[in-house]
């Protein structure tokens, strides 16, 4: 399964769910991801976490910015039933519109109705955790985090988003100033693992699946 163009192939989902994907800044090779899906009324979504406390549902992106693909894994036999309840659980998840950001996602889940779940509030979520975490709790885990590495630019990634958080919202900056980073998730890993036929994927499997995309956004 291939990444197109959403400005050349508007989002027509088969399989009923997938993932679009765009660059937010070329030089620093900063990206942004979402779910996309067909609602139970026909229209084609995209179900993405912005920032803290704004995660957004909006019309599938027309841009040649974004890229997306099917979840390759829902037309296998295993999951021929899977689709629709995804979507309904998709529908039940978005209207969570307070999640918090944050850098430890361990723990976290999104209970049988779609609502948010944590203890501890200085964990939360990124663009690409939310969706690992919104497909594990629907019961299909698409990577295994148990697996992840840490890597040397995660903490220069993370002082990019403390300084917007902190411009944004700083009460939230300063619950998460201190939180851990043991790995992060990118958004091009969790892309290749969600639209990949074999689930989950492991950190080096990811690895492999997101460098295509990468190519993509970055050319």
């Amino acid at each position: 399964m291939t990444f197109r163009s959403c400005g050349d192939a508007p989002v027509d989902l088969v399989n009923g769910v997938g993932i679009a994907i765009r660059a937010t800044d070329v030089v620093r090779q900063q990206m942004h991801v979402g779910l996309v899906y067909r609602s139970s009324d026909g229209e084609q979504r995209f179900l993405h976490l912005a920032f803290h406390h704004d995660l957004r549902d909006e019309s599938a992106p027309v841009s040649p910015h974004y890229f997306w693909a099917d979840c390759a894994w829902l037309s296998l036999p295993d999951y021929d039933v899977v689709g629709e309840a995804l979507v309904a659980y998709i529908e039940s998840v978005r209207e969570e519109t307070e999640l918090p950001y944050g850098f430890d996602a361990s723990g976290v889940q999104f209970d049988g109705g779609g609502h948010y779940v944590s203890l501890d509030a200085t964990k939360g979520l990124t663009c690409a955790t939310f969706i690992a975490t919104v497909l594990e709790s629907a019961g299909i885990p698409v990577v295994d985090l148990a697996t992840w590495q840490s890597r040397p630019d995660d903490e220069a990634w993370r002082a990019i988003i403390m300084e917007a958080l902190q411009e944004i919202a700083p009460a939230r900056a300063a619950e998460v100033a201190h939180s851990t980073l043991e790995f992060r998730l990118r958004p091009d890993e969790i892309a290749g693992a969600s639209i990949s036929t074999q689930v989950p994927l492991v950190f080096s499997e990811a690895i492999a699946a997101a460098q295509p995309i990468r190519n993509q956004l970055f050319a």
